[in-house]
């Protein structure tokens, strides 16, 4: 997940960005840079030289950095873009807020602008960025098989998940602090997910000396609840934050802890089974072709005895070469590229277990539908009819689908 980094615009030449709407911008901190001998008024007009010389400034900020400041600054280079400025008119939109008039407005003048009128509007944007820029997820099948009805969370609930994932953060030594921001967007429903890392200890340059410091760094992960599928999809680096999500999600919108199992939910031994018949579009509409890319097998169930073949059509390469995937193997890893009527060419890139990687977040429900067909995806669970809690009762008179974006909890 993005770090700190100085702003895009200061690779710029002078110019490049609005220097009032800048000079306004940094006026609150005026204090901070007069302590760098750098001096902001109401009347500051940049030249070039005081440009470079506030670059360079921007550019290695001391302890005494007001966080505010380190803050705007990583808002706005995330969506200092033009596909950040889209999403930011489209927050806009959303939010029912008119639109700077400003002619010849830059996407950083934008980013920077929302910033200064709206800073909760732009750190929706760049946490919905977040949400969706990821493209490999952990997917857990509820225990029922099938769509549960769920209401929103309320911000009272946001917080009492905060507290809860900060004293899960503190008892591993991540310390507390954790955040959680939650988006709707149609089918799915999306957490961010702020916490804390391990410490780190490091050597930094602050003017003609060295000093150490220890940081205890922030780290994202990403949540997905789909609505439609009745599946929760993470992003997270270790197992136990994501046992810790399914427990979450479950208990919070569902009133069942144990909602989201964390069985395997992909089984590539169809592969073996079905041959090239794997390949099959399956008669999904909007699937025009399927090709296998990729197989990975591993031998008496050790990982460091594998075998991987890698090729465009890689059946018909190991038929000319009269060859076969090997029988009594477990495959682990299957790269799939997909043909699709009304998207772009996807990759999915299966792993046994619970994980998937897709090149693009397009067409997913026509690949989830031959995943099915074919019994790669399977729960493995027994069905279960058995009537939901009473909380998750209470629950059961679900919104209805929106396109329009809802967050509640804090962002800070």
């Amino acid at each position: 997940m993005p770090a700190f980094r100085s702003p895009s615009f200061l690779n710029n030449d002078f110019g490049s960005v609005d220097l009032d709407l800048l000079r306004d911008f940094l006026l609150p901190f005026s204090d901070y840079f007069a302590a760098r001998n750098f001096t902001i008024s109401a009347d500051t007009s940049f030249d070039e030289d005081q440009f470079k010389k506030l670059a360079r400034l921007l550019r290695t900020p001391t302890r005494s950095a007001p966080s505010e400041l380190i803050e705007a600054q990583f808002h706005i280079d995330e969506v200092a873009n033009h596909r950040g400025m889209e999403s930011l008119i489209l927050a806009y939109s959303k939010a029912g807020i008119p639109l700077p008039t400003d002619d010849e407005l830059t996407p950083a003048d934008l980013a920077m602008r929302t910033w200064m009128s709206h800073p909760e509007l732009l750190r929706r944007s760049n946490y919905e960025r977040i949400a969706t820029s990821q493209r490999s997820f952990r997917h857990y099948m509820n225990r029922h098989e099938k769509p549960m009805p769920f209401q929103l969370p309320t911000t009272v609930v946001i917080n009492a998940m905060e507290k809860r994932l900060s004293t899960f953060n503190r008892d591993r030594h991540r310390g507390g602090g954790t955040a959680l921001w939650m988006h709707d967007v149609g089918d799915v429903l999306a957490f961010v997910v702020r916490r804390g890392e391990n410490l780190k200890r490091g050597e930094f340059i602050e003017g003609e000396k060295s000093r150490y410091q220890v940081q205890r760094p922030a780290g994202y992960d990403t949540i997905l609840v789909q609505k439609q599928l009745g599946e929760l999809h993470v992003h997270a680096s270790l197992i136990s934050e994501h046992r810790e999500y399914c427990r979450l999600i479950g208990e919070y919108l569902f009133g069942d802890e144990d909602f989201f199992p964390t069985s395997e939910l992909f089984d590539l031994s169809p592969i073996h089974e079905l041959g090239e018949d794997i390949e099959s579009p399956a008669f999904i509409d909007g699937i025009e072709s399927v090709q296998l890319d990729e197989v990975t097998e591993m031998f008496m169930g050790s990982q460091n005895l594998t075998k991987t073949f890698r090729g465009r059509r890689i059946f018909v390469q190991l038929r000319e070469h009269q060859q076969q995937l090997t029988l009594g193997t477990r495959i682990t890893k299957a790269k799939f590229r997909f043909t699709l009527q009304d998207f772009p060419e996807v990759t999915a890139t299966i792993h046994s277990g619970n994980i998937i990687s897709y090149s693009r977040q397009v067409g997913v429900e026509l690949i989830e539908a031959w995943m099915t067909h074919h019994g790669i995806k399977t729960t493995g669970l027994p069905r279960d009819p058995a009537t939901p809690t009473t909380l998750a009762n209470a629950l059961s008179d679900p919104k209805s689908a929106s396109t329009t974006a809802s967050v509640a909890g804090r962002a800070g």
